[in-house]
């Protein structure tokens, strides 16, 4: 993603770091195969990768996906957690939602939701909730029906 750096995204890589899977792809100059950051196969010298946002992005640059850590299938599973999160949200907007009461509905903890919601949107549940609020005030205003 744009909001990671360069060196960031090579670190990630040779690392192996998982969390920055789904985030960006690299390619392998010597080789023409792309990979996701985590990938178990051996490292590249770094002179020789070049980062990409998705795979379609090092396709399109003549790369072809890896065997070994299919890059293109990947799927955070954590997204469709959060999906039913959002469904629940929305489909509540109307009434006071707490996270404590997003835990209890997904039978997780408060902790665990928060940090999940927020590692796949980037806001908070309570972030979430505020501006989902705020685009429905701004519509409703549009519309004349306040």
């Amino acid at each position: 993603m744009s909001g990671l750096g360069q060196e960031e995204k090579i670190q990630a890589i040779l690392r192996r770091d998982s969390s920055y899977d789904g985030l960006f792809v690299y390619g392998v100059k010597t080789t023409g195969i792309y990979c996701r950051p985590s990938c178990p196969s051996r490292l590249p010298k770094t002179e020789n990768i070049e980062v990409f946002n998705g795979p379609h992005e090092a396709e399109d640059a003549g790369y072809r996906e890896c065997k070994r850590c299919d890059p293109s299938k990947y799927h955070n599973p954590n997204e469709a957690f959060v999906e039913r999160i959002i469904n629940y949200i929305t489909a509540n907007l109307e009434n006071k939602i707490t996270l404590k009461m997003l835990a209890e509905e997904f039978k997780v903890s408060k902790y665990h939701l928060q940090r999940t919601f927020k590692s796949v949107l980037g806001l908070s549940p309570r972030q979430y909730i505020e501006a989902r609020r705020l685009d429905q005030f701004k519509h409703r205003i549009r519309k004349g029906e306040t």
